[in-house]
């Protein structure tokens, strides 16, 4: 076994060292991650190549992956901000509609303890997020600005029809 890991990583040394000066590292890294390469060996074999640039091999360990929340995530694209985005403004409305549900299938009395619970969860998720994932933050943050925005619409509404 230790034979195959070190003969997987001279071939992973051998690529990036013959491919380094036609493409990017970022393109051969992405290739080597296609090749079925694990992350871990492709950071050694960087590492090892570019040793100039070995503070640069924390961006190779991220996952692309969009459901990885464990990690803190370095947006590459412009559509990766955007989809955090408007994921960050859903999850609220998601989650509301899934306690909706859930209360009233269980045909529960106690929903303003849900809705304090929702509340509280709300909270972490906008102090879990702020570390973590910044555009789902800034969601979840224009969510309660449009809250406040249409209950103020609403407030001064209400006082001119009825003044």
């Amino acid at each position: 076994m230790c034979v195959l890991i070190n003969f997987m990583n001279e071939n992973i040394k051998k690529y990036l060292s013959d491919n380094k000066d036609e493409f990017s590292k970022e393109s051969l890294i992405s290739a080597l991650e296609k090749g079925g390469y694990n992350r871990t060996d492709i950071a050694e074999g960087v590492s090892a190549v570019y040793r100039d640039e070995s503070s640069d091999t924390n961006i190779l360990i991220q996952s692309v992956n969009f459901w990885d929340f464990k990690n803190y995530k370095i947006y590459a694209k412009r559509s990766e901000k955007i989809k955090d985005f408007f994921f960050g403004l859903a999850l609220p409305w998601l989650f509301g509609i899934l306690s909706a549900i859930i209360s009233f299938s269980l045909r529960l009395s106690f929903s303003s303890f849900l809705s304090f619970l929702s509340f509280i969860f709300y909270i972490i998720l906008l102090f879990y997020f702020s570390k973590r994932r910044r555009f789902i933050f800034w969601g979840l943050i224009s969510n309660i600005l449009f809250g406040l925005a249409l209950g103020i619409l609403a407030f001064i509404l209400i006082t001119t029809i009825f003044s």
